[in-house]
């Protein structure tokens, strides 16, 4: 019996990212349900959507994704966040546990990291 993919919600405030990010997606399998360029636009799309990941740029333009990790986790709880941004020094192992985040991922390595062993 075939198991469903795995949904995703992507946030970055990159759109040229967030195009590249949804192909990536998809052709790993995921089914990507949407894409937000802000804190308040991702979590009405996860509110709408309710995904299994989400994936967030640790800088969102005036928003931090570190703050957004912790909101969605505290309002979705089970839901995985996994954190990225261009900057592998941002991957601060006690950082991202304590916004609840599953994992921290440099945008470099998002085609060759396994994110399914998240679930």
């Amino acid at each position: 019996m075939p198991t469903d993919p795995v949904t995703v919600v992507l946030v970055d405030d990159d759109p040229g990212f967030l195009h590249a990010a949804r192909e990536l997606f998809a052709a790993r399998g995921f089914s990507v349900l949407g894409e937000a360029k802000c804190s308040a636009g991702a979590c009405s799309v996860v509110r709408r959507c309710a995904p299994d990941l989400v994936v967030v740029d640790v800088r969102l333009g005036e928003d931090h994704g570190f703050d957004l990790a912790r909101t969605l986790t505290r309002a979705h709880p089970g839901l995985a966040v996994v954190l990225m941004s261009a900057n592998p020094d941002f991957g601060v192992p006690d950082q991202v546990r304590a916004c609840g985040a599953r994992a921290f991922v440099a945008k470099s390595k998002l085609a060759t990291e396994d994110l399914s062993v998240l679930f």
